[in-house]
């Protein structure tokens, strides 16, 4: 309760009491002595009587709560309350502060922060305590009731009115306006939690007593409101003619206390009204009148009401557009304001919306989510808290009954439930040692089942290390071997020599790795800790890594909060962590992508560092095991790793007392976080950090497609000098070197070039557009490669027609058979493990080419003789024009060397045959083995795959001769018409046919139209001039010589022979 009492004496006595030795020094007669002395006797009473300790705390003038009040009513804005706020304080003004705290929570609930809202209004109310002062505790306790119901906490909604109206009936001055006007409020707030739960009845008789109390406080405002209530009960209730009375006479109160809020509220329900009578015209007239007038208010809560009412008149006019405008930013503020009330008509809107147009999914999922929120503002729980409440407001004689029937029951209950433990005893006895039981299987397989995961990540640990072994072995073995070529030039030289030492020094980053693990988990190391500023080592380390990140085209940001943090830590711990984490963003991130490397201080003395990526993402599946040691994840696509990579950064930051965490969403990229905490509370002398000590970048911790990309300017200079002028020779078949490796790279360049033509691809998706751009006769690729591995490019090469002709040779340090199995199911001619020997490779695809160049020649010459046998036995087309495996290779035979026609014998088809059947038993040969076999047989469907692509091959020759054989009358025929017939350039199709018949296009289109003439000239009813027409000669001279060049002897001399 407010004190009232005037303490004007006792400051005056107060004023007067210090100076009174300065009087009694300068008085100087006993007359004017004994005079002062009356002036102070009187003066001490009313001190005394003033100054009485009262048992409240000291009350402030009314006046002045008015005044600040008023002040602080006039400030709007949020930030100039909070430096208020920080003025008062210093001031120690309680008054002020209180009142200030009660202005910013309505600014911020009319904002919709109302979290924000209920701590301001609770510190108002602590303060309010602390002065004892009535009238500001229920107007406190009213706000946080208001602040409660509107995000839908109805029980602490209602449990606040009922504080708040308890004070203001035992308020002394109750009968006052202000007195009167809190007691109204709290009534109010009550009322509207009655009628949000459905308690139509007490919410009438609070609102028609909040009424009554503001109709004789001449309150338009307040009559206005509670007019609305009522009206909105009577319209609960379906009596709509007694809801529209109320809500206009509520309006013509609001037009009246000019509030606009008010008046948007009333043409809402007005609205709601109409719409519940179908005039939905007239209601959407309302509810736009509502709609542009809460549009210019800040309060967010109540122009919900009307964006949501234009939604639903949309819905039941249809305007789909409209509704979806309306209901998605009611559904975005709601959310944003955690609304649950609203969010409750929201979803049941979209579920109206979703089932008319008949997607009943998507109408379902709103459906409960709409049942879901109204339990939780319409909860059984919260409505009989409410009538708790109730009840103990109004009853509380009626709980004291209760409780003294609930202690004569308690006997008898006790008597029941020492039955019923007994039988639970026993039962819950029985389960215990079912649940053991259960429990015991459960751990052995659980036991089984780690032991597996541990052998598996042993055996997926060592076959990673294997790789990256395998591969800087086969480079070392490599260069060794051609470091000992004589008459080697100094540059190439050189790069041998560095590319030896960078593999060298992979291989002891590896084992050095390996080694710091061990010691890590035994306890045997003894880390150096030192003192510095981690800010700036830090941006230093991430300096060094910029580097790699730019190969990939990869963004890499430094951030911190702080410019400068003091900090104890290991130098050689945060290496490797920052080491770990950007060498696995740069890994799984694609180029354009972007890695932010952020520092935070936190409050507990703790320093966050976040390593955030755009990458590929983590399977949800795999999170849980990403730190194990050996893990490695089967579905990555990416160069796999040894997998101790994560588990040896998490036990380092353990080692410094600190914590690793992730977060990754799948196609959107990953979020490392590690916390260490400032301070080392368990070593003393603690060295500083020097200043000349930098960090140490571990670039050997980088996948080797990252890695040696730095160097990619010194593996170019090595590629380009002294380079040997074979190269260029437009005679040597041309091969294609994939591989992700540079210095693999640069080691096959320097064995292969001196024999052949060779084009490079740093990956399996840029190897696949240079073959299918220049068709070499055979490819070398890896397997392991970012982007497109070996596996797929070969899967994809054996299904494109136009380079499913080549052979690949698969080189790889996967060397399980399982790996090896794989690969040819996917159609390579052969498979070599690494480190390989030179010859070896040099060996196999000679073979390869030698086979593509027999099949070739052999394809060629029948072909040309095996047209038909006889004059009077002409075939309708040669069985075994397109029967021949496709064969590759550049060597292709003039027209002029082809050997003159022969007359048939039996003798003569059965060599054919003859040459037919080795030709396809060296077909299946050379498919099914290659000189690094070891022993495996081939699979079944390997030899599918082979005969699907000759099927393939065999496809697209029947293809371009049905067209050739469908124009061949045509004398304009080309081979540019027939490329665009089959949807290939004109260079593409002349590849393609030269490489599997040894022929370009415009030869083929030769040998069908004299393959044609031959076959009319065994008719006796076509003249020589006829047979040149239909088949597309300018005229019979031109069939002539082409006829007497391919074959020998003249048309003419043909038919009479």
């Amino acid at each position: 309760m407010r004190k009232t009492t005037n303490n004007i004496y006792c400051q005056i006595g107060r004023f007067f009491l210090i100076p009174t030795p300065a009087i009694l020094l300068t008085t100087g007669t006993l007359k004017q002595l004994a005079r002062l002395g009356r002036w102070l006797l009187a003066f001490a009473f009313l001190l005394i009587t003033g100054c009485t300790p009262q048992t409240g705390k000291k009350a402030e003038p009314r006046e002045r709560y008015l005044t600040l009040e008023k002040q602080l009513k006039e400030v709007k804005h949020e930030e100039s309350l909070k430096e208020l706020l920080k003025h008062y304080s210093s001031a120690n003004d309680r008054v002020a502060l209180m009142l200030c705290y009660k202005q910013l929570g309505k600014i911020q609930r009319e904002n919709a922060r109302f979290s924000d809202a209920i701590a301001s209004h609770q510190e108002g109310l602590t303060l309010a305590y602390a002065l004892a002062d009535t009238i500001e505790i229920v107007q406190a306790l009213n706000n946080l009731g208001t602040n409660f119901r509107r995000i839908g906490a109805l029980a602490e909604a209602s449990d606040y009115h009922y504080r708040a109206l308890e004070h203001a009936e035992a308020y002394s001055d109750k009968l006052s306006p202000e007195g009167r006007k809190n007691r109204v409020v709290s009534m109010n707030g009550i009322g509207n939690v009655s009628l949000t739960l459905g308690y139509y009845d007490d919410a009438e008789r609070f609102f028609r007593l909040s009424l009554d109390e503001e109709t004789a406080l001449n309150s338009p405002i307040g009559q206005a409101i509670n007019l609305a209530n009522l009206g909105a009960i009577f319209e609960e209730r379906e009596q709509y003619d007694s809801a529209e009375v109320y809500y206009r006479r509520s309006m013509e109160q609001n037009r009246i206390g000019d509030s606009e809020m008010g008046i948007g509220l009333c043409n809402i329900h007005l609205g709601h009204l109409y719409k519940k009578q179908k005039l939905y015209t007239t209601a959407l007239e309302h509810y736009t009148k509502a709609y542009e007038q809460m549009d210019r208010i800040s309060d967010r809560w109540h122009w919900l009401e009307a964006c949501i009412a234009m939604a639903e008149i949309h819905l039941l006019t249809h305007n789909d557009e409209g509704f979806n405008r309306y209901i998605t930013r009611a559904e975005q503020t709601a959310t944003e304001i955690s609304s649950p009330e609203h969010l409750v008509t929201i979803h049941r809107l979209r579920h109206d919306f979703d089932f008319r147009r008949k997607r009943f999914e998507k109408a379902l999922k709103h459906y409960k989510e709409s049942q879901t929120l109204e339990d939780s503002v319409r909860g059984v729980q919260k409505a009989s808290r409410y009538i708790d409440l109730r009840l103990n407001f109004e009853r509380e004689k009626n709980t004291r009954s209760l409780q003294r029937i609930e202690a004569e029951n308690r006997a008898d209950k006790m008597r029941r439930q020492i039955t019923l433990y007994l039988v639970l005893t026993a039962f819950a006895f029985a389960l215990i040692v079912l649940l053991l039981l259960w429990y015991a299987y459960r751990q052995r397989l659980r036991s089984n089942r780690i032991l597996r995961q541990v052998e598996r990540a042993r055996t997926d640990f060592f076959t990673g290390i294997t790789h990256e072994f395998r591969t800087p072995i086969t480079i070392i073995r490599g260069f060794n071997e051609q470091l000992k070529t004589p008459r080697l030039s100094e540059s190439k030289h050189k790069c041998y020599i560095e590319a030896i030492d960078r593999q060298s020094n992979r291989l002891l980053s590896l084992v050095n790795q390996l080694l710091d693990i061990t010691r890590l988990r035994s306890g045997s190391d003894h880390p150096q800790w030192k003192r510095g500023d981690i800010v700036a080592y830090l941006r230093m380390s991430i300096e060094n890594y910029q580097l790699y990140a730019g190969q990939k085209q990869i963004l890499l940001k430094f951030s911190s909060k702080a410019s400068a943090q003091e900090m104890d830590f290991v130098p050689f711990y945060i290496d490797k962590v920052v080491s770990n984490l950007l060498s696995n963003a740069i890994k799984h991130t694609p180029e354009g992508g972007r890695i932010d490397f952020s520092l935070s201080t936190l409050q507990n003395e703790t320093l966050q560092i976040c390593v955030s990526d755009t990458g590929v993402g983590i399977d949800p599946e795999d999170l849980p095991r990403i730190f194990e040691l050996f893990y490695h994840n089967e579905r990555s696509t990416e160069e796999m790793g040894t997998g101790i990579g994560l588990s040896f950064t998490r036990l380092l930051v353990e080692k410094m007392d600190g914590k690793i965490e992730v977060q990754s969403t799948l196609g959107k990229g990953s979020a490392f976080t590690v916390r260490l905490p400032l301070r080392n509370r368990h070593h003393e002398n603690i060295l500083r950090l020097e200043k000349n000590e930098r960090p140490v970048a571990d670039s050997m911790l980088f996948p080797a497609s990252v890695l040696t990309s730095t160097n990619t300017v010194a593996v170019h200079e090595c590629e380009t000098n002294d380079s040997p002028a074979a190269n260029d020779n437009p005679d040597l078949p041309l091969l294609l070197v994939v591989e992700d490796n540079a210095d693999v790279r640069l080691y096959l360049q320097t064995l292969l070039s001196p024999y052949y033509r060779l084009l490079t691809a740093a990956d399996g998706e840029e190897g696949l557009a240079v073959a299918r751009e220049h068709l070499p006769d055979l490819i070398v690729t890896d397997i392991m490669m970012p982007r497109k591995d070996g596996i797929a490019l070969c899967t994809e090469l054996k299904q494109d027609i136009l380079v499913n002709h080549i052979p690949v040779i698969m080189l790889t340090a996967r060397s399980t058979d399982e790996d090896r199995i794989a690969g040819l199911r996917c159609g390579v001619e052969a498979y070599i493990r690494k480190p390989f020997q030179a010859e070896e490779l040099l060996v196999t695809i000679d073979n390869l080419l030698a086979a593509r160049r027999l099949l070739q020649e052999k394809y060629t010459r029948l072909t040309q003789d095996a047209a038909f046998f006889t004059s009077n036995s002409v075939p309708q087309e040669n069985p075994m024009l397109y029967k021949i495996a496709p064969a590759h290779g550049n060597s292709i035979m003039p027209m002029e060397e082809a050997p003159p026609i022969v007359t048939a014998s039996p003798k003569n088809n059965v060599a054919t045959g003859e040459e037919e059947r080795l030709m396809n038993d060296r077909s299946v040969k050379d498919n099914a083995t290659s000189p690094t076999d070891s022993g495996i047989p081939v699979q079944e469907d390997t030899k599918e795959g082979a005969n699907a692509v000759e099927k393939a091959n065999l496809d697209f020759l029947n293809d371009v001769a049905a067209f050739i054989d469908s124009h061949i009358e045509d004398p304009q025929l080309t081979p540019a018409f027939v490329a665009s017939h089959m949807s290939l350039s004109l260079s593409q199709l002349n590849r393609k046919l030269n490489a599997v018949t040894g022929t370009p296009t415009s030869l083929h289109i030769l040998h069908r139209r004299l393959m044609h003439a031959r076959r009319m000239l065994a008719d006796s009813r076509y003249s020589v001039m006829q047979i040149a027409d239909l088949c597309g000669f300018t005229d019979s001279s031109h069939l002539s010589r082409a006829f007497k060049k391919a074959y020998g002897i003249t048309p003419t001399a043909y038919r009479n022979r």
